[in-house]
């Protein structure tokens, strides 16, 4: 990406689209007194689910499975978790999909990442009642977006092609930078 501007041209803009490219021009402007920081500090951890005290959400993708027993744990809520014993809730229609060996790849990995033998129960629920990991990761890159999106809209320079130009933020084409 090259770090000089780039002269848009004055016919035509109706739209200023965020991508990748422009986003970065639009948000990196250290020029811009008008520029306010983007808060990139991380977001809060639910509160636990249980009394030892593991944020199921960090927990899930800290344990290193791939796959459908990945997209089982990611969808699940930590129902119990004591010495030996771990009991996770998903959908029924999830837990249809659960052989053996997938039930045994989770147990095998949370064994690993606890550094205890337990032993491992699935339970069908139609309800889960609190957020799945899968839903945390949503939720929290949604507000990203959307902090993202407030925070083009106030930088100076956006004001002022607005302004000078009638030109709008396409939200839709707000992507996230991976540095």
């Amino acid at each position: 990406m090259d770090s000089e501007p780039r002269s848009l041209g004055i016919e035509g803009i109706k739209t200023i689209v965020a991508d990748e490219s422009n986003l970065s021009a639009v948000v990196d402007q250290g020029s811009d007194p008008d520029r306010q920081p983007v808060d990139e500090a991380r977001y809060p951890e639910p509160e636990p689910q249980n009394d030892r005290s593991i944020h199921w959400s960090s927990f899930a993708c800290e344990l290193g499975l791939q796959g459908l027993a990945l997209e089982i744990v990611l969808n699940s809520t930590l129902e119990s978790l004591q010495q030996d014993y771990v009991c996770l809730n998903l959908s029924s229609e999830l837990l249809e999909l659960v052989n053996t060996n997938i039930e045994d790849e989770i147990r095998q990995a949370i064994e690993i990442r606890l550094g205890v033998s337990l032993k491992l129960e699935l339970l069908a629920q139609d309800e889960l009642g609190v957020e799945t990991p899968q839903q945390f990761k949503q939720r929290v890159l949604q507000e990203q977006k959307q902090a993202a999106i407030e925070a083009i809209r106030q930088n100076g320079i956006v004001k002022k092609l607005n302004d000078a130009f009638g030109a709008e933020l396409v939200e839709s084409s707000v992507r996230k930078i991976n540095p």
